[in-house]
């Protein structure tokens, strides 16, 4: 589905609520039927939800209060009185789902909700062309989500202090990023490591691919969720460094601490604060952990998506 003005005047026609007024996606540890997903999964449904809102002439916002992260954020406090034990996560739009079928679905959700504000968590991939002008839906994104993730100063310190010990500053370098799979963070122990996950031919893909491609001339640094492969990586070429972290999945682990939140928070900041972003991901559908930063911050962004996928 696209979005052009026939299916908008559709999806409008279908939509019978006259009571509510916007929607808030919640992020947070857990919901009434799911665990929480990671932060590259709510900034995805973000996207997602600020294109419903917009054709249903809604209103449209983010809460991560509830969060252990917005512990690090300036932006700590919530505007709304959420009963944060009664979220639902809709998630049902799986990657076969046809978007048509599936904003319908939302619709029917809310066309039966009685109060002025939804709440709920999505992580939706939006299939639609969120670059298109007409529409501004970036913009309007980024409006509302910016103000609401920036970090606290003491960790934007944290994170000058690690460029300066590399005699660099914030945009004078490029980001790798790669998605190895939760297999390498121990977080899913039941993951098949064959499938899902990049294999030792997938690194050295990755590997040819710089090589090829990459200037000798630029620094970049290497970001992602496996250190060993990160380690592999900055060894293979002096202009490639790699910061080690503690390294978690915000949807997967159940025990994050503070420090392995600030390292995260750092990577989503170290990459805002690059000039360019190549992600490497076995998964199908990409990351959107620095995806959507890369759309927010408007920094040019390329993804590779290595075979076999999911």
């Amino acid at each position: 589905m696209t979005l052009d003005t026939p299916n908008l005047g559709y999806i409008k026609s279908v939509y019978k609520n006259t009571k509510l007024k916007k929607i808030v996606n919640v992020y947070q540890k857990n919901y009434t039927n799911s665990k929480g997903q990671g932060f590259g999964d709510f900034l995805r449904g973000s996207f997602y939800l600020t294109y419903v809102c917009m054709v249903l002439g809604l209103e449209f916002d983010i809460d991560i209060k509830n969060h252990p992260m917005s512990t690090y954020l300036n932006n700590d406090i919530s505007l709304y009185n959420i009963n944060y034990t009664n979220i639902e996560a809709f998630i049902d739009h799986s990657l076969g789902v046809n978007e048509k079928q599936f904003i319908l679905n939302i619709i029917q959700k809310l066309n039966k909700y009685d109060e002025e504000i939804f709440y709920l968590f999505n992580n939706s991939i939006p299939l639609f062309d969120i670059e298109n002008p007409q529409f501004n839906i970036v913009q309007k994104a980024r409006d509302i989500i910016i103000p609401k993730i920036e970090p606290k100063d003491f960790i934007l310190k944290m994170l000058d202090n690690k460029l300066d010990m590399c005699n660099l500053k914030r945009n004078q370098y490029g980001i790798i990023h790669i998605r190895a799979g939760d297999y390498f963070m121990n977080i899913k122990k039941n993951v098949d490591s064959n499938k899902h996950q990049i294999s030792v031919k997938h690194v050295n893909d990755i590997i040819r691919f710089i090589s090829k491609y990459f200037s000798k001339e630029k620094k970049y640094i290497v970001v992602g969720d496996s250190d060993k492969i990160k380690k592999l990586i900055s060894s293979k070429f002096n202009n490639i460094i790699n910061f080690e972290t503690q390294i978690t999945h915000l949807g997967e682990d159940d025990n994050i601490n503070g420090n392995a939140l600030i390292e995260t928070i750092l990577d989503f900041n170290i990459m805002r604060f690059s000039n360019s972003i190549i992600s490497f991901t076995a998964y199908r559908h990409g990351s959107g952990f620095s995806k959507y930063c890369a759309t927010l911050y408007n920094i040019p962004f390329n993804q590779i998506i290595l075979q076999p996928t999911i």
